[in-house]
């Protein structure tokens, strides 16, 4: 850690972790209650070795579920939130990598799944409120 501070000063050095990777997508309202929801597991990514997700299949995992909803709630959160996970290999529990609060690259992948993230937020912001539809 010494070395690389010392070349490219303070940093945050994270651990890398085995295991699939997941990603928990939410939409909540200005309650933090969940309008929607999609995970998706991570099948395959370009370049192999870490990039953007190029094949996907949707899931669900109550855990991530609960974690995800249970840290946007903390936050009081509000609007559109994909949170990444990977399973950790040595204790089989999620651990949070990285959290977008913005479209995702595989967005397609939720749409063709039947949970239209985009629309969905349209109608929030023009409605004020959406119906909660949890697949």
């Amino acid at each position: 850690y010494k070395i690389i501070q010392d070349k490219f000063g303070p940093c945050l050095i994270q651990e890398f972790l085995f295991g699939p990777k997941y990603a928990a997508v939410f939409l909540v309202n200005e309650r933090t209650e969940p309008k929607r929801f999609f995970i998706h597991k991570c099948i395959r990514e370009y370049p192999i070795s870490g990039g953007p997700i190029c094949c996907l299949e949707s899931t669900h995992v109550d855990s991530i579920y609960e974690y995800g909803l249970r840290l946007l709630k903390a936050i009081n959160y509000c609007g559109l939130a994909q949170i990444e996970f990977i399973v950790d290999d040595k204790d089989q529990q999620p651990k949070i990598t990285e959290i977008n609060p913005r479209f995702y690259g595989c967005i397609a992948g939720a749409i063709s799944a039947g949970v239209d993230f985009p629309y969905a937020m349209y109608r929030l912001a023009i409605d004020g409120r959406i119906e909660k539809k949890l697949n």
